[in-house]
């Protein structure tokens, strides 16, 4: 009888520790989920920043190449690649952010069914200098920044010749895939 009641005694104190045991676990699961929840909540709120400031960038780049027509420092084929890559700034942005292509992927999908196409803009950077083909063919967003950067820096520079020849081919690398 002792014994039966030492091992109901026993089996009480594990049913005791196990269900103590649950609880604890609950409150880690419910305290994980509401902190995925703060941290989706703020990469919600990083990715719209990203949004909003390639969007500003875009227009910056669009308005400075628009000036830079006006006053005839790029032309004809230049000038539409050139504002073909930068109409398309935010979306290759937000596609490396938002999913994580890498620039070549995001600027071919980007790209895809227009005129000028990917190559084309290729094409366009390979006939800038270093100071362009440099950051492109890094494939990562912080240089393709940089890149459009300084297209427009190179466009704007006395006797840049309207920003490069589109039909020049060189022998600068393209973003890797």
């Amino acid at each position: 009888m002792i014994i039966a009641l030492s091992v109901i005694g026993f089996l009480i104190l594990i049913l005791i520790y196990f269900f103590v045991r649950a609880q604890a676990i609950e409150r880690e699961l419910k305290q994980t989920m509401h902190q995925a929840k703060i941290a989706g909540s703020q990469a919600k709120q990083a990715l719209m920043s990203v949004d909003v400031l390639a969007l500003e960038i875009q227009k910056t780049l669009l308005e400075k190449l628009d000036a830079a027509q006006k006053r005839k420092l790029i032309d004809g084929d230049n000038y539409n690649c050139a504002k073909a890559l930068f109409s398309r700034f935010e979306r290759v942005v937000m596609l490396c952010s938002e999913f994580g292509m890498s620039v070549a992927e995001a600027t071919k999908k980007s790209f895809a069914n227009s005129d000028p196409g990917f190559d084309k803009i290729c094409e366009y950077v390979a006939s800038l200098p270093n100071e362009v083909k440099l950051p492109w063919s890094r494939n990562d967003i912080n240089s393709f920044v940089n890149a459009c950067s300084n297209i427009i820096k190179h466009i704007n520079a006395p006797g840049s010749a309207s920003g490069g020849s589109p039909d020049k081919k060189s022998d600068s690398p393209q973003p890797q895939s």
